[in-house]
């Protein structure tokens, strides 16, 4: 009779154990089935020529707006301000989730404890890409909301319910848009949206972003192995060209380009600036880069060539007093909008001669004023190796109405330029498509 005592106490001890330990084991899963991908909106900010997205986060959900930053590691947002949410949570120093995060100090806070201000937490950098200023925030978990795709047709939205965040200060939103909460990282870290959306939701870590080219259009981002069906019938996820990506010592993305030319004229890469290890050049992709920057040499070399090339083209296009930041601008161009080739088109070449970003007039040249338009480029003086800028940064405006997939799963980076060739853009996805007929 005792043993049969004993060998229930052990069993009603071993279920209340694995109980506790059930309660306490984080969640990784969303409350809906799992989506064939994730999508967030994209816009473009008319005053900083940036891109932002808004997802909802809290308990109750919230719309919030984030700048898209290709390059940063957590996401973060301002909790300094008003953050109201019944489910926020901040881990404790030396927990598993600050261990995944890479945090090796501890939080602590005089003032009133509150979101972003809580003592024994994790204390994580925080990069204002903007600016480059760097500040402590405190780790935290709260929900997130976003919105899931099957066979290409956007669907309901999946929640994540211990979303890991960072909780900054609103010092560190200068020179943020208006709005403007925080930041969207897309960069190559557990803590980043590609990694924790591919963990959550047993998705691959691919992601692919379509940036819109003008304020009163939406692009998109997607996360998942997904077709890019921008419209029925328009999938950009086939004949994609692709590059190996890499990652530098900051975390950022980078792809080698070989040579550049523009209409035919090859230009001359000063061998510094080459790797030499790869012999290739290394071009670093960021969305927080309005335009382009180049090393000196080769800013003023694609300076010099684009210029002669735009000239030559056409006798009735002239060179005009330049307007900051840019060095060449025109007047009275011949502007063919459909064919998007009415200046000279500048190659990349990156690791194979046969594999070739190329840069068409809506990329390689803005409009400034009514008429007036200037190479998009700008100079970023002499490289120097080891300091974490790479020679070439490809801004913004020359990633918009291009598809570009970045997969961390086969460290490659595939991509489809100037959709505007074809005469597509960007805002050709549907977030909201009308149900089929007699529905």
């Amino acid at each position: 009779m005792a043993s049969i005592f004993y060998f229930l106490l052990i069993l009603s001890f071993i279920f209340s154990t694995q109980i506790i330990f059930t309660k306490s084991k984080p969640l990784h899963h969303s409350h809906v089935p799992k989506p064939e991908a994730l999508i967030f909106p994209v816009v473009k900010d008319n005053s900083s020529h940036l891109h932002i997205t808004e997802f909802k986060k809290r308990t109750p959900l919230k719309p919030i707006s984030f700048l898209i930053d290709l390059n940063a590691r957590f996401l973060w947002v301002n909790c300094q301000g008003n953050y109201l949410s019944s489910s926020y949570n901040a881990p404790h120093c030396h927990s598993i989730q600050c261990m995944d995060a890479g945090a090796r100090q501890c939080h602590n806070c005089l003032s009133k404890q509150k979101p972003g201000c809580h003592n024994n937490t994790c204390a994580v950098p925080i990069t204002n890409p903007l600016t480059r200023r760097i500040a402590v925030g405190e780790l935290a978990q709260d929900v997130l909301s976003i919105q899931t795709v099957n066979q290409s047709i956007p669907g309901t939205s999946a929640i994540v319910p211990r979303f890991l965040f960072a909780c900054a200060l609103s010092s560190s939103l200068q020179r943020f848009p208006k709005n403007v909460q925080g930041v969207a990282a897309l960069g190559h870290a557990h803590t980043a949206l590609p990694m924790q959306f591919a963990s959550n939701f047993g998705l691959p870590p691919i992601f692919a972003i379509c940036l819109p080219s003008s304020s009163d259009k939406k692009g998109v981002v997607f996360f998942g192995n997904t077709s890019y069906a921008l419209h029925p019938g328009l999938d950009f996820s086939r004949n994609l060209y692709y590059t190996p990506l890499t990652i530098g010592s900051q975390g950022e993305y980078l792809i080698p380009v070989s040579s550049i030319t523009i209409h035919r004229r090859h230009l001359v890469i000063h061998p510094k600036l080459a790797s030499k290890t790869t012999g290739f050049v290394s071009a670093m992709i960021s969305t927080t880069t309005a335009y382009t920057i180049l090393e000196n040499s080769l800013f003023r070399t694609i300076h010099e060539v684009f210029t002669s090339e735009m000239l030559r083209a056409s006798r009735h296009t002239r060179q005009v007093k330049a307007i900051e930041p840019f060095t060449a601008c025109f007047a009275n161009l011949t502007i063919v909008p459909k064919t998007d080739v009415w200046a000279p088109i500048i190659h990349f070449t990156l690791h194979k001669k046969n594999v070739t970003w190329s840069i068409l007039s809506s990329n390689s040249l803005v409009e400034v004023e009514k008429g007036l338009h200037c190479l998009a480029f700008v100079d970023g003086g002499k490289y120097k190796d080891g300091h974490g800028q790479a020679p070439i940064v490809i801004g913004a405006h020359q990633l918009e109405d291009n598809v570009v997939q970045f997969d961390l799963e086969q460290s490659r980076l595939g991509f489809r330029y100037a959709l505007r060739f074809s005469r597509h853009s960007c805002s050709a996805f549907e977030f909201n498509p009308s149900p089929p007929q007699g529905q």
